[in-house]
């Protein structure tokens, strides 16, 4: 039997699509709370993929997103708030 050898990259593109389909096909409009914004501060501080942290977001009970939500997130609200603070 031929072993299969995906790159880490190949399995986070495979995980975002199977995501994506995922919400296209389920649509809920889940709100962002202080807690998941505070966790997804610190989770972008150590440099991961944004699919990495959507993952490590799901694993402490908040809503499943993907790694473009959970870019857009940081991106559009939670970054221009840091940079105003300072």
């Amino acid at each position: 039997m031929r072993r299969l050898s995906l790159t880490d990259q190949q399995i986070i593109d495979s995980i975002n699509q199977l995501l994506d389909q995922d919400s296209n096909t389920k649509q809920t409009n889940t709100k962002w709370n202080k807690d998941e914004d505070a966790l997804l501060i610190q989770l972008v501080s150590q440099k991961l993929q944004w699919c990495t942290i959507a993952l490590k977001l799901y694993a402490q009970g908040f809503p499943m997103r993907t790694g473009p939500q959970v870019s857009q997130r940081y991106r559009r609200v939670l970054k221009p708030r840091l940079e105003y603070r300072q």
